[in-house]
């Protein structure tokens, strides 16, 4: 017998084997034999991770949906009151609400009746407006740093016509005239929001030259800074768009 014959007949003999055993399998797994179709696993929601259940978070106060960058998480710190608590590193009894004066006006009456630290509304409005303007300074630092920080008025006012600018960010001692210059460039869904620091301040904050009015590019690295603009807008109930013609 030659070495191509013996090959071939080794060949046979496995196929034979492998055979067999997928014919036991099928005879164990009924679902598998043929005309069947196998049974298939129930779709999983959006969301849903393996052995967790899907994220569901409400706001304590009215009970509708919290949106991501519609609502704070409230902690209360023995001694200091309830403190905003964004990235969940404090400890302690929590309420999570939108940040609108109404819901936190109403953060008193507690979620499902439990016994919670009491809530004074204008107490938590200003610690809120307190908090929620450094957040913004902080974020514009590492927006600066990162190159998405236009400055300078006719650079401005090029960049608002190109559709490159989203937000426009206002020192507080800034002119009229400068605003309404900006505000006659800029696309009509542009927000003007004016921040708590002169020209100086705001220049130095962000690594330039004192500036009346910086622009915020509408890019990916800018959404952290603008989802506390929006946080910022809904507390103060401000209208952006009223800005632009002050």
């Amino acid at each position: 017998m030659t070495k191509r014959a013996g090959k071939q007949r080794a060949q046979t003999r496995a196929e034979k084997r492998a055979e067999k055993r997928a014919e036991k399998r099928s005879e164990a797994r009924p679902g598998k034999k043929a005309g069947k179709e196998p049974r298939k696993a129930a779709a999983k929601p959006p969301g849903h991770r393996k052995g967790r259940s899907p994220s569901r978070r409400s706001c304590d106060a009215c009970g509708a949906p919290c949106a991501p960058g519609e609502a704070v998480r409230l902690v209360y710190v023995e001694g200091s009151g309830w403190l905003p608590d964004d990235r969940s590193r404090l400890q302690g009894d929590a309420l999570e609400v939108h940040c609108t004066a109404a819901c936190i006006a109403r953060a008193g009456e507690h979620r499902r009746g439990e016994s919670l630290p009491p809530v004074d509304p204008e107490t938590l409005q200003q610690t809120l407006s307190a908090w929620i303007d450094e957040q913004i300074l902080q974020a514009l630092s590492r927006v600066a740093a990162a190159g998405q920080v236009v400055g300078g008025h006719d650079v401005l006012r090029e960049a608002l016509k190109q559709g490159q600018i989203s937000h426009v960010l206002v020192a507080n001692d800034a002119a009229e005239r400068t605003r309404r210059s900006l505000a006659r460039s800029a696309p009509a869904a542009v927000e003007f929001h004016d921040l708590p620091l002169d020209r100086a301040a705001l220049g130095a904050r962000v690594g330039q030259p004192p500036r009346a009015a910086v622009g915020v590019a509408a890019s990916p690295a800018t959404v952290p800074l603008r989802s506390r603009l929006t946080i910022r807008t809904a507390l103060r109930g401000e209208n952006v768009l009223a800005n632009r013609q002050r």
